[in-house]
């Protein structure tokens, strides 16, 4: 099951570029920065766009570290304050969680591509930034019509201001989605 986010990480867009991430059968979740205000509804895959059918909680604004969600006249639920934050939903109870980053100040990167398995080990795909409220960078970032193979072996790479960045799969908490 797919869900993708709408709100300040991704301006309110209603389209398939910020999900929440799987973890396991009925948990999911997305880290990156929140406003602290309105931040956040979502979507199952198959209703992206219909704000009838948006999953958030029953205040506007709701900022509570956890609370129930909703899937129907849904508000925007809020982080508890601005900064990095993972944002979970456990569909076996209907209910978010915010949990904090140690991290706040995260190194940026102006360019992340993929290379390995997925381009027979030629060139990167570039990857994406989802920009956020008021142009923010999110550390959310995808790339469109990639065919992703059942085994995969992958690097990042990354760029931040002309210095490379390389380092296996493994060593980020990444995610790859076919939709």
């Amino acid at each position: 099951n797919y869900y993708f986010v709408t709100g300040n990480p991704n301006n309110w867009a209603s389209s398939a570029v910020t999900p929440l991430f799987p973890t396991d059968a009925k948990h999911q979740s997305l880290t990156t920065y929140f406003w602290g205000a309105w931040d956040v509804k979502f979507w199952y895959v198959d209703d992206l766009g219909n704000w009838d059918k948006a999953y958030g909680c029953e205040v506007d604004g709701c900022n509570d570290p956890n609370g129930k969600i909703i899937g129907q006249n849904a508000q925007a639920i809020s982080s508890p304050e601005a900064g990095y934050y993972t944002f979970s939903v456990d569909f076996s109870t209907n209910e978010y969680t915010w949990t904090k980053c140690e991290e706040q100040f995260p190194a940026e990167y102006d360019v992340i591509g993929l290379i390995g398995s997925i381009t027979d080990w030629g060139s990167d795909i570039d990857m994406t930034q989802v920009i956020g409220k008021d142009n923010a960078k999110t550390h959310v970032w995808y790339a469109t019509d990639v065919q992703i193979p059942e085994r995969l072996q992958a690097f990042m790479k990354g760029t931040k201001q002309s210095v490379p960045m390389t380092a296996q799969f493994e060593d980020f908490k990444a995610y790859l989605m076919s939709v």
